[in-house]
């Protein structure tokens, strides 16, 4: 009848001297939920949160930014030598993915740049009817900077809309964003350059990519970013 439930952000704390140092879960310390919802809003109680997640060094390279992100808000929290800061750092900011197209609206990845000042999001769609398998081309790609001491997040820029976005990725120096989407059943990826003066504007595709759906893209050790390949 519904399009499945989230069961919350959750964490749990290990103490590596446990198990004889091979690393165990603190007794009582297990999956301690984080908010990242309205919990006066029965509707975004169902969900609680979306799918996507990413995590970053902060500034002073002591401390890490979680990140998530939920309807049209960026939830992050900090993480440092006393634990996690379980009130988040939350920044509204658009699009809106409406809690009605929930939750395949949500799927699509979030990733933070290699040097902690940006953020790149793909939505999948805006617009889902959850009978049947009606999900509108209308979703996209969005960059963001962060603020990896603050950890606010801000200047929304589209980069691509009106496909079904999904898989996101920047280069290892943060010069380049990519994104693989899916236009008219066609997976297209796709590459802006970060230090243009407009960067929805240096979009180029790539070609000799071939599928019918938008892939995970990942940033490996070795510099390269991978893609799979659907058969």
């Amino acid at each position: 009848a519904d399009d499945g439930f989230n069961t919350e952000l959750n964490f749990s704390v290990l103490d590596m001297n446990l198990n004889n140092g091979l690393g165990d879960v603190v007794l009582n310390q297990h999956n301690i939920q984080l908010t990242t919802f309205d919990p006066n809003n029965p509707e975004e109680v169902k969900f609680k949160c979306s799918e996507k997640i990413t995590a970053v060094k902060g500034i002073d390279c002591d401390t890490f930014w979680v990140i998530t992100h939920f309807i049209n808000k960026f939830y992050a929290f900090k993480i440092d030598e006393n634990g996690i800061e379980t009130t988040p750092v939350i920044s509204e900011v658009g699009p809106t993915i409406s809690i009605d197209s929930y939750r395949r609206s949500a799927i699509g990845y979030l990733k933070a740049s290699p040097d902690g000042t940006k953020l790149l999001i793909a939505h999948e769609t805006k617009t889902y009817t959850q009978v049947g398998t009606n999900s509108t081309e209308d979703g996209g790609v969005y960059l963001y900077d962060f603020n990896d001491e603050t950890g606010v997040v801000s200047n929304n820029q589209a980069l691509i809309e009106g496909v079904h976005g999904y898989g996101v990725e920047f280069s290892t120096q943060t010069k380049k964003a990519y994104a693989t989407v899916t236009e008219q059943n066609t997976l297209k990826l796709f590459q802006w350059n970060l230090e243009s003066n407009s960067v929805p504007a240096s979009i180029t595709q790539i070609n000799d990519v071939t599928g019918t759906i938008g892939v995970a893209l990942q940033l490996a050790p070795n510099g390269k970013i991978y893609m799979p390949k659907i058969q």
